[in-house]
């Protein structure tokens, strides 16, 4: 059975994600509930501690990225990171703000943030040596990975594309201008 802390944070991450950060209040999540609002502060006093809570419950069970060896492993490692997008919109939604009003959270954003970089940096190591990526662009790959990570922590503008596969589409926009033809011949097949 679940504890009244843990009801309460599925409760705030349900609501968080249908309405938003902003639009949920402490009184929603307990007449939600079917509890007091002093109930509910009792375990979390302010609606920042309870998202706090909510994102490090999250984090619990992040694993750093295995790096990409080639280019369906790079194209997983972005299917997967859309899922999370798509399972937590309320964190992703609201990411610039909730580093703002939660430094712990901030402090997971980054560390996630800089695990990401190193992954994405030495995949296109990796992709490199195999002649996928072109290796005239090596200028240009620390912008690109800072790209590809704002994309996926930011997202992209639902005007701009909005199927999994448009949205992949887009992240791959960003590196396809350096793939060689034996990556350009690949990636057509992956996509």
């Amino acid at each position: 059975m679940k504890s009244r802390r843990e009801a309460i944070m599925d409760t705030a991450e349900k609501l968080f994600n249908e309405k938003g950060f902003n639009r949920v209040s402490l009184r929603n999540i307990s007449d939600s509930l079917g509890i007091s609002k002093g109930n509910l502060t009792y375990y979390f006093q302010k609606k920042e501690d309870l998202i706090e809570a909510c994102v490090l419950r999250s984090h619990e069970s992040y694993q750093k990225h295995t790096v990409p060896q080639t280019l369906e492993e790079l194209n997983h490692l972005f299917s997967l990171s859309l899922e999370q997008r798509k399972n937590r919109p309320y964190y992703f939604r609201n990411y610039a703000q909730l580093s703002e009003v939660c430094p712990r959270v901030y402090e997971i954003q980054l560390s996630v943030i800089e695990d990401l970089a190193e992954v994405l940096n030495s995949a296109i190591k990796n992709l490199i040596a195999s002649g996928e990526l072109r290796q005239d662009c090596a200028c240009a790959y620390d912008g690109i990975v800072s790209c590809m990570i704002s994309v996926l922590a930011y997202g992209i503008p639902s005007v701009m594309v909005s199927s999994p596969a448009e949205q992949l589409s887009c992240i791959w926009s960003i590196l396809i201008p350096c793939l060689t033809e034996k990556g350009l011949r690949k990636i057509k097949e992956i996509l």
